[in-house]
């Protein structure tokens, strides 16, 4: 794997694992005062921000909820991942 490809992995990677602790902590209904926990909803935001609208949700964190918004972030950041690491990458041709 060229270092293109794992930089655009490690970019990704950090991404979507932010989106997915902020996914399993409000699913968990963290405590938003906790700095550990604010410090992911915070830095995890930007990412997950311009999927607010798509069910018409207002996130609360005060109690147990399941933000669908965040796992299709998870999935569009995954999928724009893997299709920028195809494009930009060298492809190896094999002979037979």
């Amino acid at each position: 794997m060229n270092l293109l490809a794992r930089i655009i992995y490690a970019i990704g990677g950090i991404i979507i694992t932010l989106c997915g602790l902020r996914l399993l902590l409000v699913l968990l209904g963290a405590n938003p005062a906790n700095a550990f926990v604010n410090f992911i909803y915070q830095a995890s935001l930007p990412f997950v921000r311009p999927f607010f609208g798509i069910f018409n949700y207002t996130p609360t964190y005060a109690g147990h909820s399941f933000e669908f918004f965040t796992l299709i972030a998870i999935i569009v950041y995954a999928a724009v991942t893997t299709i920028l690491v195809r494009i930009l990458s060298p492809t190896t041709h094999s002979t037979i």
